[in-house]
C-alpha cells in the first residue's frame, strides 16, 4: 500500500498486530504474489528497499527484500503467477533492462518481454487461468498482433504468443482479475 505509520508500505500480521516486513519500500506497493518457493514478490512505484536499489519489483527471501534482475523503468501495477511457476508483471513500464511494453515475465533470473505482445497504455490487472492462458486488463488499450487485425479493449486473453482475443467488459478500466481453483 501507501501507508507508513506501522511499516514502510508493506507489513505482515503476526496474529495480534501489523509488523514491518523488512525495510519496506520508498514508494507505494501495488501488487504482491507468492512465488513457487514460498517467497513473495512485490511490485509498485518504489525504487529502494532500505539502501538497496530494486527498481519497482523485489522478492522477499524470509528476512529481507532482494532485487529481481534490473527491475523496471516505471510502475508495476499487477503480478500474477502461472501454473508453470512463471511470474508475470504488468504496469506502466516499457523496459526491464530489455524492451518490454507493459507486460514482462520472470524466468531464469531475468525479466523478458512476452513474445509478440505490445500494449500502448497501462496494464492494471493480470490473471493466469489454470490452463495457462494470460488475461490482461487495464485502461482501453490497443493491441496489434504480428499477423492479422488489431483491436482495442480493456481486457484480453492471450492463449499463446501472438494469439490474443478481446474480451472487453463494460466500463473503462479493469483493475483486478481472479480465477477460482
Amino acid at each position: 500500500g501507501d501507508f507508513t505509520a506501522t511499516a514502510s508500505r508493506v507489513a505482515r500480521w503476526n496474529g495480534v498486530s501489523w509488523q514491518p516486513l523488512g525495510a519496506g519500500f520508498d514508494g507505494p506497493v501495488h501488487a504482491l504474489a507468492r512465488l513457487p518457493n514460498g517467497a513473495f514478490a512485490a511490485g509498485g512505484e518504489f525504487v529502494m528497499s532500505g539502501g538497496l536499489v530494486v527498481n519497482r519489483v523485489a522478492s522477499w527471501n524470509g528476512s529481507s527484500w532482494a532485487q529481481m534482475g534490473a527491475g523496471f523503468n516505471e510502475a508495476v501495477f499487477a503480478l500474477a503467477l502461472g501454473p508453470d511457476g512463471t511470474l508475470t508483471a504488468g504496469g506502466r513500464f516499457t523496459a526491464t533492462g530489455a524492451q518490454a511494453c507493459r507486460v514482462a515475465q520472470w524466468a531464469g533470473g531475468l525479466w523478458s518481454a512476452v513474445p509478440s505482445l505490445s500494449i500502448n497504455t497501462d496494464v492494471h490487472a493480470l490473471g493466469v487461468h489454470p490452463n495457462g492462458d494470460l488475461f490482461v486488463g487495464g485502461l482501453v488499450f490497443s493491441y496489434t498482433p504480428p499477423i492479422g487485425p488489431g483491436f482495442s479493449t480493456n481486457l484480453m486473453r492471450i492463449t499463446s504468443p501472438g494469439s490474443a482475443s478481446s474480451m472487453a467488459v463494460t466500463g473503462t478500466i479493469v483493475r483486478a482479475l481472479a480465477f477460482p481453483d
